[in-house]
């Protein structure tokens, strides 16, 4: 009833901003600094910190940092592409 991603984003990369209809979504950066947008809030996770999503939650992460950021992402309910909406190009 859930997903676990591993997930490796490097320097100067990001997500595209999205949201989700159904699942929530945590992130748990293992490695390197994330910053963390949420409907238009933005602040930084350091490895070992863990963010909660709600459905329906805009949100990006990205790497701004020198190295590579390394963190899981797990959906609840699993995640399906049709859940995901993306609100940028």
């Amino acid at each position: 009833n859930h997903s676990v991603a591993f997930i490796t984003l490097k320097p100067g990369k990001a997500s595209k901003q999205h949201y989700h209809k159904v699942s929530s979504e945590s992130y748990l950066i293992l490695k390197g600094i994330g910053s963390l947008e949420i409907d238009g809030n933005q602040f930084d996770l350091n490895p070992g910190e863990a963010v909660l999503i709600q459905p329906l939650e805009v949100h990006k992460i990205i790497n701004n940092s020198p190295e590579e950021l390394v963190f899981l992402a797990v959906c609840v309910p699993a995640w399906y592409p049709q859940d995901s909406f993306q609100t940028e190009k």
